[in-house]
């Protein structure tokens, strides 16, 4: 059962997708090149409580799957591993708050919940980026999951550059923060989508044939 319980990991990052992609569709004026994804679920978003469920639907799956993964690395009794996935479940559970703290519309006057939205993703951002590092470093020595250790690894640095792309795109302001944004989450979530087939391959062996 627990086994089956990683396919959470896929399923959650398709779902956001969706989510998305569902969000232009409603919303005509929405542009996905230029605006980010939290304006789906801003303050005046006219779709705001049907994409927040969605959203917050995506959110349990994610959460579910790294609860179980934190289980299958546990095996391994690598302090790497475990400080990676219990990263992995701390950008779950705080992402959650979203909901409750929407974007404020751009070019409006920053409130109180506008802010914390801010600070939050001033937390979770750099979170999705040491969660791959630490677990990339901590299989990094196990012959069977070397492949995927240098996978993390190369995810978190796009995940880092992109990133990095969508903050100087805000404060440039380049038509083209959505794009950025959608290649750092996109990044991040097909790590989560990718870790989970790994781990799914290898949850019933034996750490002697690993």
């Amino acid at each position: 059962m627990k086994r089956i319980c990683l396919f959470t990991g896929i399923s959650a990052p398709l779902l956001y997708a969706f989510t998305v992609i569902l969000g232009g569709i409603l919303w005509s004026d929405y542009n996905h090149f230029s605006d980010a994804i939290s304006e789906l679920t801003a303050t005046e978003a006219p779709y705001r409580l049907p994409l927040n469920i969605l959203f917050s639907i995506s959110l349990v799956l994610a959460t579910l799957f790294a609860v179980t993964a934190f289980l299958f690395v546990g095996r391994f009794g690598n302090r790497l591993l475990k400080a990676g996935m219990t990263i992995l479940i701390a950008i779950t559970v705080l992402s959650f708050l979203w909901a409750f703290f929407p974007m404020d519309p751009r070019g409006e006057e920053i409130t109180v919940r506008g802010m914390v939205h801010l600070i939050l993703a001033g937390i979770v951002s750099p979170m999705t980026i040491i969660s791959p590092i630490l677990v990339g470093l901590g299989f990094r020595k196990i012959q069977v999951f070397r492949g995927y250790a240098v996978y993390s690894l190369i995810s978190a640095t796009l995940i880092l550059v992109t990133g990095l792309m969508a903050v100087l795109s805000v404060q440039s302001n380049v038509a083209y923060l959505g794009l950025f944004e959608r290649l750092t989450i996109g990044s991040y979530q097909q790590w989560m989508g990718i870790s989970a087939l790994v781990f799914y391959r290898q949850w019933g062996k034996n750490l002697e044939s690993i």
